[in-house]
C-alpha cells in the first residue's frame, strides 16, 4: 500500500501564466537551481500551482484514511475548499519567505476571504499524526519558485506591483497527496 505524507489543495489560474513568464524571461538568473532540481521540477516555475495543506504526515498515510478524513469525516470543511470552487485575494501579494537553503517567491494567501476555511481544513488534517514542525506558523501561499538566499527582495515588490490585479481568484482544482519516495507521481482527487 503506498504512504502519503503530504496535503495539498490544487489551484489554477490564468494570473499566473505572465508571473511565470516575467520569472523565466527577467529573473532566471535569481533561481535557485539545485532547489529546483531537489524537488524534481521540470521548469525553473512551479507548473502544479497549489497549496499545502499539510507535510509531515507520519509514519505515511493511506488513501483511504486522506480520503475519509477530507471527504467525509470533515465534509463541512471539504465542501467550502472542493473543486471549482474559487478562492479570492482581496490584496493579492507576492512576496518571499527564507527557507534554509533558498529564498521562496510567493503568492501569499493572508488576504484570501478563504483564509479560515483553509486553516480549518490545515487544523483538521492536523489531528492525523505529523511532524510538521511549522504548522502553528504556517501562512497558506502559492509558490511561485525558489531564489537564490541573496536574490533581491526587489523582485518580489516588482511582480506585486504588475501583475497583483491578475491574480485576485484561484479556482481549486481538487486535493493532491504525494509521498516522499514518489514526488513527482503525485495522485488527485476532488
Amino acid at each position: 500500500m503506498k504512504l502519503y505524507n503530504c496535503v495539498m489543495l490544487g489551484l489554477m489560474s490564468s494570473g499566473l501564466s505572465p508571473v511565470h513568464s516575467k520569472i523565466l524571461n527577467d529573473y532566471s538568473q535569481f533561481v535557485n537551481l539545485e532547489k529546483i532540481k531537489e524537488c524534481g521540477w521540470k521548469s525553473l516555475v512551479e507548473n502544479d500551482p497549489h497549496v499545502t495543506l499539510i507535510y509531515g504526515l507520519t509514519p505515511g498515510v493511506g488513501y483511504n484514511t486522506l480520503y475519509h478524513t477530507l471527504k467525509i469525516k470533515n465534509r463541512a470543511e471539504h465542501l467550502k475548499l472542493k473543486a471549482g470552487r474559487v478562492l479570492h485575494l482581496t490584496n493579492p501579494v507576492i512576496d518571499t519567505f527564507n527557507n534554509e537553503d533558498a529564498k521562496v517567491l510567493k503568492i501569499n494567501f493572508n488576504g484570501c476571504t478563504e483564509y479560515e476555511d483553509l486553516k480549518a481544513m490545515m487544523t483538521k488534517l492536523a489531528e492525523i499524526p505529523n511532524d510538521w514542525q511549522y504548522l502553528d506558523d504556517y501562512n497558506p501561499h502559492l509558490t511561485l519558485t525558489y531564489l537564490n538566499p541573496d536574490a533581491p527582495d526587489s523582485i518580489a515588490q516588482s511582480l506585486t506591483e504588475k501583475y497583483a490585479p491578475l491574480l485576485s481568484e484561484f479556482t481549486i482544482t481538487g486535493y493532491i497527496i504525494s509521498s516522499d519516495d514518489d514526488i513527482n507521481q503525485p495522485e488527485r482527487f476532488s
